[in-house]
Formats: C-alpha cells, structure tokens, sequence
C-alpha cells in the first residue's frame, strides 16, 4: 500500500494546501491518507478494520459472470 502525502505531489503548491487547511474540514483525510472517525460516522474506524479479512476468500459467482 502506497500513501503519498499531498506535499509530496508537486502539482500542489504549499499555498493551495494552506487555504485548504483553514476551510476544509476534511483535510487530513483528503490531503493526507487518514481514516478519521467523526461523531456522525456511520461505521467507526474498528469496525470497518474488523470487516477487512484475509483470511475470507471471495465470492465465486461462477456462471453468472459471464455471459452464457
């Protein structure tokens, strides 16, 4: 997995980031990689991490994947 902070892109300069950082309320997640809970948050941190699995294999659907 790759996180690429925003002042790591060089299309975005420092001055963008600093406005964004004053009006944006979701600026660490969007310019930083972070999965932040909020009080209106439908799931919280520990149960989306608890719905993640390697241990699960996927879904086989078979036939109904193509077109037969």
């Amino acid at each position: 997995m790759y996180e690429i902070p925003a002042e790591m892109c060089s299309r975005i300069t420092k001055e963008f980031l600093e406005e964004e950082k004053k009006i944006n309320p979701w600026f660490e997640q969007e310019y930083h990689c972070k999965f932040l809970e909020t009080v209106d948050s439908v799931f919280t941190y520990d149960q989306v991490m608890g719905a993640i699995s390697e241990d699960v294999e996927p879904l086989d659907f078979g036939s109904l994947n193509n077109n037969d």
